[in-house]
């Protein structure tokens, strides 16, 4: 068994934990790489780029919050490795393990790993095809304005039949992962991560009919810009710019995220909890 270590570089307490599970693998005799883009924080240690861990490593530890996930999974989904998340932002909604006694969680986690004590879930991924480039997003796509406040006119196609045309700053399609993410701050429906399913959701609709739908992720979804200017973002990045009219194609992807977990998955107790975050 070798595992990945995935820290974030531009967070000291990630890069701190990193260490900390260097030192309790090292003293279990486990195989580990680290990614080779802090390799000058980490002298003499083995390192490999996300890439070549990607095909080398059999678990990828992540530390940090569910934006360093979020990273994580674009590097290692199409290649089906599994990610132990290690909480080290606010609400860590997609990590396994609190910092919090990181030796002694870390240590009983490897160890059942080992033993086969842990199970994987999978989460479903969107493709987005568009001016022939594909993206891939765990959360969310949002096609919308370039500039703040920028309204656009979207129309909507659902398998190749009319079903809106939205005047908003934006039009998302959601995954169950994404639907306690930048789709609920929009209103949007919680589903369970085992719901076949996607959401249809606005961004501040110029509408009083507007409301989000849930569909088949069997669908594919068409997002037709009316507007110039617009702008492809997928998990929180930008994909593209478009200074023309441009369409979008969503669909379910054919390869999941896939995620150690090794408690009995409680979706609902794990969302009660994570979402009464209140304050600092």
């Amino acid at each position: 068994m070798r595992f990945g270590l995935y820290p974030n570089s531009g967070r000291a307490e990630s890069l701190l934990a990193c260490r900390t599970v260097v030192d309790i693998l090292k003293s279990k005799g486990i195989a580990y790489a680290i990614r080779a883009d802090v390799a000058e924080q980490f002298g003499g240690e083995p390192v490999l780029s996300a890439e070549e861990m990607a095909r080398a490593c059999d678990v990828v530890a992540v530390f940090g919050g569910d934006g360093t996930m979020l990273n994580a999974v674009a590097h290692f989904a199409s290649n089906n490795v599994p990610l132990l998340g290690i909480n080290l932002g606010k609400i860590g909604f997609l990590t396994e393990l609190d910092h919090e006694n990181i030796e002694s969680a870390f240590s009983d986690a490897v160890d059942r790993i080992a033993r086969g004590e842990y199970r994987i879930e999978r989460r479903a991924m969107l493709k987005a095809t568009c001016c022939g480039q594909t993206y891939y997003a765990l959360n969310e796509f949002l096609l919308s304005g370039t500039d703040n406040c920028h309204i656009v006119n979207i129309r909507v196609e659902i398998d190749g039949t009319f079903a809106d045309k939205i005047r908003c700053d934006g039009v998302m399609v959601a995954t169950p992962t994404g639907s306690t993410a930048y789709s609920l701050s929009c209103g949007g429906p919680v589903l369970s991560p085992s719901v076949r399913a996607l959401i249809l959701n606005t961004v501040c609709p110029h509408s009083l009919h507007s409301v989000p739908m849930v569909i088949s992720d069997e669908s594919k979804v068409t997002l037709i810009a009316e507007h110039s200017n617009v702008q492809l973002t997928y998990d929180g990045k930008i994909a593209a710019n478009y200074p023309d009219r441009v369409v979008v194609e969503l669909e379910r992807n054919a390869f999941d995220a896939s995620f150690v977990r090794l408690e009995k998955e409680n979706f609902y107790q794990r969302l009660l909890q994570k979402l009464s975050y209140w304050g600092e």
